[in-house]
């Protein structure tokens, strides 16, 4: 299979479920004429609507670039690598439905659940992927230094075990997990996350930073 397609359908599909986010915010419809307080006062209950919608679509940026790192030199693309990028693409699609669950319920522990299990699956399948073409050397002859492999990895792994770790602070307190869900996208935003993480893992197993 030429990579082409297969970068056509994933680019698609991330466009699709990118501007059905927005889709679910309704605007505010009222049975009489209304004036600029209620029409504020009824924006202003979406906002958490408008807040999951900002954390997915960072989240589903990091992880269109993330899958455009990981698929950009394979050589290419057998039967059982497409059905890892089909699962991929299957738990990226479901972000839209739990978006805006996560939105609508962000105050209990099943919407929490959810949002961040669909975050651990999408993370651990392009992971997979990952590291299914590195196995194989289905990579054009590149080199891979052992830092960028390193650095791959945490940028792929650190929101799943961050969103395991909200999961488990819903029990606790819901809004300190969105707090969490929101310093994940963070992490996966900035430029020296994955430096930062790399060096304090290279502290604590004593390993020379390079």
């Amino acid at each position: 299979m030429k990579t082409s397609r297969l970068d056509g359908l994933v680019d698609g599909i991330f466009a699709i479920v990118m501007t059905l986010l927005i889709i679910e915010i309704r605007v505010p419809e009222f049975d009489k004429p209304t004036n600029n307080r209620e029409l504020w006062y009824s924006l202003t209950k979406l906002t958490p609507l408008f807040l999951s919608y900002i954390l997915s679509f960072s989240l589903l940026f990091t992880y269109w670039r993330a899958h455009c790192y990981v698929i950009l030199n394979a050589k290419s693309f057998n039967t059982k690598l497409t059905n890892y990028n089909a699962l991929f693409l299957f738990f990226i699609g479901l972000i839209p439905f739990t978006t805006h669950l996560i939105g609508r319920y962000n105050y209990t522990k099943l919407a929490i659940f959810l949002y961040g299990l669909n975050i651990i699956l999408i993370g651990i399948s392009l992971f997979n992927m990952k590291t299914f073409i590195l196995k194989y050397n289905l990579y054009e002859d590149i080199k891979m230094t052992a830092k960028s492999v390193r650095h791959s990895n945490i940028r792929l792994l650190v929101p799943v075990f961050c969103s395991i770790i909200s999961i488990c602070l819903s029990f606790i307190s819901t809004n300190i997990s969105m707090v969490v869900f929101t310093l994940l996208i963070l992490f996966n935003l900035t430029q020296k996350g994955a430096d930062f993480i790399d060096y304090l893992i290279g502290k604590l197993l004593k390993r020379e930073y390079k």
